[in-house]
């Protein structure tokens, strides 16, 4: 990443976490530190979300981090019939984004919620596969 980017970047990150929201980000690096042990996940952040998007193809293939007034809202883009969990919620608008959990306590970073990711990064591998 060229330094110019890599200031664009910082610049967005932090307007994510302007004001009260700023509360979130010591979560956020926690979380983006989880994420490091998940091979093929890359993050882009944009104006007013970081994308989940698979290596070399940073289009939001995986899912978004949208950070709120409550917490980090995950979504992802899951098989509907694989999730039974009370945590993750089906997403009001599907379209890339199927379901969507919130994520306020560190303890809320869990082996489930890695596996949902993982989840989504192989549904987005499979599709991509199948488009191309």
């Amino acid at each position: 990443m060229s330094d110019s980017n890599e200031r664009t970047s910082r610049s967005s990150l932090r307007s994510l976490f302007s004001g009260k929201k700023a509360k979130w980000l010591p979560l956020f690096q926690r979380l983006v530190a989880r994420f490091s042990y998940i091979p093929g996940v890359e993050l882009a952040v944009y104006r007013k979300s970081v994308a989940l998007g698979c290596h070399g193809d940073m289009k939001p293939t995986i899912g978004m981090i949208q950070i709120t007034a409550r917490g980090l809202q995950v979504g992802l883009g899951l098989h509907k019939a694989a999730l039974k969990s009370p945590r993750l919620k089906v997403a009001k608008r599907p379209k890339s984004v199927t379901h969507k959990v919130l994520i306020s306590k560190a303890s809320e970073i869990d082996d489930e919620l890695l596996s949902w990711i993982k989840a989504a990064r192989h549904q987005a591998r499979t599709a991509k596969r199948r488009s191309t």
